[in-house]
């Protein structure tokens, strides 16, 4: 026997095992090797990361875009988490399951098909792997009724010509043999490869696909002829895994990247050389993880007291768990009033497979715990109607592939077009503009009109009124692609007769230019005509300048962050947007200023906007390229735009898009808002050209305009600010720079401050004036009662935003006073009687009454005072022609009830 250690140490390294199974296919089978896509496929939003290596050709199995080779070979990192294909929960739980990993595999794009596939595969295991065939079981897809898919009995028989016994190739159903990205996406049956770890033994064909641990999948060829859809949970499981089998503190995970950057170094140099980026982003999510964990789980905890047996669940592990049973039970409190009043019978609820699929779609989770989760209710699950409900969406998706529609052209048309021998749109002529003496020449295209589409078919004419698509032999129009906005313009037909190109698209290679004839003429279009297009410059060269500016900023925030990736950019004529993320780093005001720094010296250096032609290789072999991660270039005619500075690469990145020649050409960019589009992501939209300088002229103007009030004071200030609040406030429709809007908000808000701080100095010293002057009089009068009372109107109130009154009776605490005000537009009171004045007949609630029934307001006594003493009414709204009349009703009935409460005394003494 021999020990553990002796045992791994001579298995064969992931290094070698890739090495020989790229030579078995590469050199000895004429295979091209394609080198893997970074996991996270952008350009694909129906997968959330690469779970196969078949996602990165996936465009060409849709037939989206050209193979770049005939046979293929790759090694391809990949994420198992979400979806169909979710490893996640098994993590952890035996030694064979990984979110990450690699994935070798062999295509074929048209070349050879199953009986080849199945042959390579089964020679190479039992050739160059040693691996003997008594270790190996086959499973095929044994069909499935709810989608109308025979046995696969064609990969039976090849697996039985390869000289297989019979007892050792079994069939299985869609949940095994039916493979697919997630619920829609390329996918077809497949057959499997399955070893016996435990040499000698014969015949455990009982134990293929049953999750035993000793007998596992080896090899899946996928068979793909249908079309049948998270990282972070990733790293959390991670952790997880560390904390509770290693006792491992959060840095572990960031400790191992070392380990697994040194082991994949040389198939994958990009991850060492962006190692750095990876431990930023580890540490980033272990400090969301922990604020999930304090936030998150009190949620949980009230969950977990009231139903205790939920505690095996861990909120940590599963983000949509909360949400998931509020779902659950505001679905199961729906169920039991359906079945209250039922004759007496009392059933047990089901949770309807619709909703088991949302939780199992939209919060992500697994069957188990959505078992568990219900039985926690009270009710029980329809699994089955679940599992039609996942077969209802390969279904959907099957039909769709079969009859493929795209944008305006449908499957049959597009085949009637190709019958009648017209092919793509020569669209290279987008690309064909010059600058003279520092003017942008957009030639001229005289073309001519290969077919005309109405409502997805085919016509021979325009009709009046109603929107055509005209399929031209060539155009100098650009689709909308890569995030920029397609071109319009005008068509001149032989006549002179000009008629609006309102926009193109781009379907299956062919350009449709929409127009729309005008009702009121005659004139029309007909396949054969001789037209001349001719594109809005204007438009053109704003949206080629915003286009050079999303790159420009693009490479600009990737020096400015340590980790940055662009996540989505659209351009306009108007404008840019950019958006993109930040991991564990601040990116404001200050980083806005150094952003725009670094473009306005990139346009000062006038550096050359060039455009090329390179081929996959060249593309591959070149440094410093920000390619579009998942992305799968053809061999040829790759366009690659590249901006070069004397210290080097400034930008370099394949794009279909159109740009000026020169950075200098942008004349200016400035960023006119920043905004915070979820956890570690912004979104910044940016103008350039003439619009940005004016908008950077605007915001001079303005800053000038704050700056000069900060020498004012008093009634100056205060109407002068006013202004310019109202006038920032507006810029938002004119556009102004970002930086400029936050800084003059900054200074206006201190201003504002400081005058709120000046008016209420102001405003206290009137009202200790006008209260002194109103003691005055009331000393100076004969009396009429034995206590003197004082009924008065702030006059100092209406000169202000606000008046507090307490402030103005506490300067007369001794004698009872009622108080009226007008503030923020509205008419409020306050009234207050000293205790040994106050008296059930007499006091500051009864003293209120009637001055509130005159007005129809609302009294309340303030916190902690006792009504008798202190009573106030709440402000009423009262139109401002009719403010005077009802003070001054107010404080008569106010004058009248104190003089009758008070009348046994023979003077009186009021205001």
């Amino acid at each position: 026997m021999i020990s553990h250690s002796r045992y791994y140490s001579s298995l064969p390294s992931c290094k070698t095992a890739r090495e020989t199974f790229m030579n078995y296919f590469v050199r000895g089978h004429n295979h091209k090797h394609i080198r893997s896509s970074p996991v996270v496929p952008f350009c694909d939003p129906t997968v959330p990361f690469v779970n196969a290596g078949m996602n990165q050709f996936k465009g060409i199995f849709l037939g989206q875009i050209a193979p770049p080779c005939l046979r293929a070979a790759n090694s391809q990192k990949c994420i198992r988490v979400g979806g169909k294909h979710n490893d996640l929960h098994a993590v952890g739980a035996d030694g064979h399951h990984h979110t990450f990993f690699e994935m070798l595999g062999n295509w074929s794009f048209g070349d050879y098909f199953k009986e080849t596939a199945c042959e390579l595969a089964w020679k190479l295991l039992t050739g160059p792997y040693g691996i003997s065939r008594d270790q190996l079981y086959v499973t095929y897809f044994g069909g499935s009724e709810e989608l109308g898919l025979s046995a696969d009995t064609e990969t039976y028989e090849i697996w039985r010509k390869l000289g297989i016994p019979a007892n050792r190739i079994l069939p299985f159903g869609t949940t095994d043999n039916f493979w697919e990205m997630g619920s829609v996406g390329p996918c077809g049956p497949c057959t499997e490869i399955h070893i016996d770890h435990v040499n000698g033994r014969k015949d455990v064909q009982n134990r293929v696909n049953k999750g035993f641990s000793d007998v596992t999948e080896l090899w899946n060829l996928v068979f793909i002829q249908y079309n049948s859809l998270k990282l972070r949970r990733v790293i959390r499981k991670a952790i997880h895994v560390g904390e509770r089998y290693f006792h491992a503190r959060k840095s572990l995970l960031s400790e191992l990247s070392n380990y697994v950057a040194e082991t994949l170094a040389d198939a994958y140099p990009e991850i060492p050389s962006n190692l750095k980026q990876v431990q930023l982003i580890i540490g980033h999510e272990e400090q969301l993880l922990v604020d999930l964990e304090n936030n998150a789980a009190v949620e949980w905890k009230k969950i977990v007291n009231a139903k205790p047996h939920l505690s095996s669940l861990d909120i940590t592990e599963m983000p949509g768990l909360v949400l998931g049973y509020q779902e659950l039970q505001t679905a199961a409190e729906n169920l039991m009033k359906d079945l209250e009043g039922e004759a007496g019978i009392r059933k047990k609820p089901v949770l309807p497979g619709s909703v088991v699929f949302k939780l199992y779609d939209t919060y992500g989770l697994d069957e188990k715990h959505i078992r568990e989760l219900a039985d926690a209710e009270g009710i029980s699950v329809d699994m089955k109607g679940f599992h039609v409900q996942l077969d209802n969406a390969k279904l959907r998706t099957k039909k769709g592939f079969t009859v493929a529609t795209e944008n305006e052209l449908n499957y049959d048309t597009i085949l009637q077009l190709r019958e009648n021998g017209i092919y793509a749109t020569e669209d290279q002529y987008k690309y064909m503009y010059s600058k003279e003496n520092g003017v942008y020449m957009f030639p001229y295209l005289k073309c001519s009109v290969q077919a005309i589409v109405v409502d997805g078919k085919c016509v021979e004419r325009t009709q009046p009124g109603i929107e055509s698509k005209i399929i031209l032999n060539k155009s100098n129009f650009y689709h909308e692609a890569g995030g920029q906005e397609s071109d319009s313009g005008y068509m001149e037909l032989q006549n002179g007769l000009k008629v609006a190109v309102n926009s193109v698209t781009n379907c299956q290679g062919y350009i449709l230019h929409k127009i729309v004839m005008d009702t009121n003429s005659d004139m029309s279009v007909s396949v054969g005509d001789e037209i001349t297009f001719c594109i809005d410059c204007d438009k053109r060269l704003a949206n080629m300048r915003n286009h050079t500016a999303t790159h420009l900023i693009n490479a600009a925030l990737r020096r400015i962050l340590t980790v940055t990736c662009q996540n989505s950019s659209r351009v306009t004529s108007k404008d840019l947007f950019f958006d993109f993320s930040v991991y564990g780093e601040e990116f404001g005001t200050q980083q806005v200023k150094i952003l725009e720094k670094a473009l306005r010296e990139l346009i000062s250096s006038k550096l050359l906007v060039k455009r090329r032609s390179v081929s996959e290789n060249e593309l591959l072999m070149l440094g410093n390229v920000t390619c579009v991660p998942g992305e799968v270039y053809p061999e040829q005619g790759i366009y690659l735009i590249e901006v070069e500075s004397e210290d080097g690469i400034v930008s370099r990145e394949p794009c279909c898009g159109t740009h000026v020649l020169n950075t200098a050409d942008l004349e200016a960019v400035s960023v006119v808002s920043l905004q915070s589009t979820g956890s570690g992501s912004r979104c910044l939209r940016a103008v350039t050209g003439p619009t940005a300088l004016s908008v950077l002229e605007n915001g001079l103007e303005l800053e000038k305009e704050v700056s000069s009030l900060e020498g004012l004071s008093g009634e100056s200030l205060s109407s002068s600010l006013q202004v310019i609040i109202h006038k920032l406030r507006n810029e938002a429709n004119r556009c102004m720079p970002y930086t400029t809007h936050v800084k003059c908000s900054e200074i206006l808000e201190t201003l504002k401050t400081r005058m709120k701080q000046q008016s209420r100095q102001l405003l206290t010293e009137q009202m200790r004036t006008e209260m002194q002057d109103v003691l005055r009089k009331l000393n100076s009068s004969p009396g009429g009662t034995a206590v003197p009372f004082i009924v008065h109107f702030l006059q100092c109130s209406s000169f202000q935003e606000d008046i507090p009154l307490q402030k103005a009776t506490k300067l007369c605490s001794s004698i009872p006073v009622l108080l009226l005000a007008r503030s923020e537009g509205m008419i409020k009171a306050r009234c207050c009687v000293p205790e040994g004045v106050a008296s059930e007949k007499f006091n500051a609630q009864l003293w209120m009454q009637p001055v509130m029934a005159t007005l129809k307001g609302q009294g309340f006594v303030p916190r902690g005072q006792n009504p008798s003493n202190v009573y106030n009414m709440k402000g009423k709204n009262i139109p401002l022609n009719k403010q005077d009349a009802a003070i001054n009703i107010a404080m008569q009935v106010a004058t009248e009830f104190a003089e009758n409460a008070l009348s046994s005394v023979s003077y009186r003494k009021r205001m």
